[in-house]
């Protein structure tokens, strides 16, 4: 039967090619053979479990082979952002069951909180050891393991028992209830999804990739494991530079690249893309918010050489979903590149308000099903039943009603229009905007604050804006440093705005759209800006 886990994609790589370049972070590089010792001494200090294992790191050689270490021992791995709020990442680890974590030097203050929280013992692993007075500080607690103390092995250990339904990783996206929103996925769907993309992506052992996103993002699997599985090398774009890369995609002789659409917009902005400017790269993917075609066709300017593909997916259905290789003379649809057609892994289908299909061109709500789907949220029973519902006159099995609304053109291509609900895309990450309106309610002790997405309308959301009852008393500032306890930044809303009277729509619910509404005509006022701050 062979092994159909994650991890059995890339172990012929780690044995193969032991010593090709595999993983450069800053001026570290590390080699196929290095990073699978790395990550056989962590498996080693771990050890087969049931719970899946934690990775308190960011981007780091921590991060990479604590992942690799984590699937080597038969486990699943959920990656925690060490920039987020302890109290956050708390709660996610609570519900997760997670009993080991994998801590990266710059996750050691967030331990130490995180530890404080839990009566029960949590095991911490430190690959690259830490300050031995906090290491002591945690270990009256709880067990602390650096995996310098543990015999490693050159060799991966392989775990027959691992099946194709176990949890590869887990990952948390922003929720309506105010909690965020835990999706297991499972081996057999990012088996299938990476199957599906190796075919056509064809990455070569030469080729050196881009890793942009942050590893609770889930195209960071598809750069991680896309690039081990082709033996090719993954390089790790610094924080300083993600959001003008130009340099460091040159620096380092990128031939693929991978990230967010509004990368495009920020480098047009500093005049960086000048024609020519990277003609290393020979494919680049953009995902995560929609693509302009005209930031797409200056990204062509400055790489005449590459390919460039438009990927759409969520993280309920393993990453992508559809796919879409542009070119110069595609039509212009709704002023933003198509989506594409459908994996072959998936099966894509459009139904109306009725739930009944739409049958050859025309618009509705995309939904999705085959061996991608995961199938369940976490913990949560009843939005399980609503988003991952059957139509068994269209598939059988389990399907995902994505909440997007999209059009199906003569040729069969998608084309994104928007969302059916309030949900938005900031820096590529998925935001309920009633998530954050329920952590400025809480944090401020007010009834109510309503979110929406800057600029309205836009193909590309630059910041959020809350607006808040007159009467609140509270400095942007302190609105601001109070929710930063409970949300990530890129959730923070950028500016907050007060109000008389909250807007109605003819249904009698809070009317998002009158609001956006009012901060473009106050921006006309005030020179081009939405609004005053408070």
């Amino acid at each position: 039967m062979g092994d159909l886990s994650l991890l059995g994609l890339v172990r012929s790589t780690f044995v193969d090619c032991r010593d090709r370049p595999c993983l450069e972070i800053g001026d570290t590089r590390l080699t196929y053979g290095e990073v699978a010792q790395i990550a056989g001494a962590i498996a080693a200090a771990l050890g087969p479990a049931p719970e899946l294992v934690g990775i308190l790191a960011a981007r780091s050689r921590s991060a990479y082979s604590g992942i690799l270490g984590a699937l080597a021992c038969g486990r699943g791995f959920m990656p925690l952002n060490p920039t987020w709020p302890a109290r956050r990442l708390i709660d996610m680890i609570a519900r997760s069951g997670v009993r080991d974590i994998v801590v990266g030097h710059e996750g050691l203050e967030l331990a130490h909180q995180i530890a404080a929280h839990f009566h029960s013992r949590l095991r911490f692993v430190f690959p690259e050891g830490g300050d031995e007075n906090g290491l002591g500080r945690l270990a009256l607690a709880h067990d602390i393991l650096r995996t310098v103390d543990v015999a490693s092995n050159r060799d991966l250990p392989e775990y027959a028992t691992i099946g194709p339904d176990q949890i590869a990783y887990l990952l948390f996206t922003s929720g309506t209830t105010g909690r965020p929103k835990g999706v297991p996925v499972k081996h057999r769907n990012i088996r299938a999804y990476l199957g599906a993309m190796s075919a056509t992506e064809r990455i070569m052992p030469e080729d050196r990739c881009s890793h942009f996103f942050d590893l609770t993002f889930d195209p960071s699997v598809h750069d991680v494991f896309l690039t081990w599985m082709a033996g090719a090398c993954l390089c790790v774009v610094p924080e300083h530079a993600r959001i003008s890369p130009a340099q460091f995609i040159r620096d380092k002789r990128l031939t693929c690249w991978h990230s967010v659409p509004s990368v495009i917009v920020m480098l047009e902005r500093l005049r960086e893309l000048k024609p020519g400017t990277f003609p290393s790269l020979r494919l680049s993917r953009f995902a995560g918010e929609a693509l302009a075609f005209e930031a797409a066709r200056s990204w062509q300017t400055a790489a005449p050489n590459s390919l460039i593909e438009n990927l759409y997916g969520p993280t309920e259905c393993a990453i992508n979903v559809t796919r879409h290789r542009w070119q110069l003379d595609d039509p212009v649809r709704n002023g933003t590149v198509a989506i594409g057609q459908a994996l072959k892994s998936v099966q894509a289908f459009l139904v109306n308000d009725d739930g009944a299909t739409v049958i050859g061109p025309g618009r509705g709500e995309l939904v999705i099903a085959g061996e991608q789907v995961t199938g369940r949220y976490l913990d949560d029973p009843g939005l399980t039943e609503e988003r991952f519902g059957s139509f068994p006159q269209i598939a059988v099995g389990r399907c995902y009603r994505t909440g997007d609304l999209v059009e199906r053109d003569e040729s069969g291509c998608f084309v994104y229009l928007g969302r059916l609900d309030d949900q938005v895309q900031v820096q590529g990450h998925r935001v309920e905007l009633a998530e954050v309106d329920m952590a400025i309610c809480e944090a401020c002790g007010i009834p109510i604050a309503l979110t929406i997405a800057w600029p309205p309308k836009a193909t590309r959301v630059e910041s959020l804006i809350a607006f808040v009852p007159k009467e609140c008393s509270l400095t942007t500032s302190e609105i601001r440093r109070r929710i930063q306890n409970q949300l990530p930044m890129y959730m923070v809303p950028s500016r907050v705005l007060r109000i008389d009277k909250f807007p109605l729509n003819v249904n009698g619910k809070f009317d998002r759209a009158a609001l956006a509404r009012l901060a473009v005509e106050e921006g006309k006022k005030d020179k081009g800006s939405p609004l005053p701050n408070v």
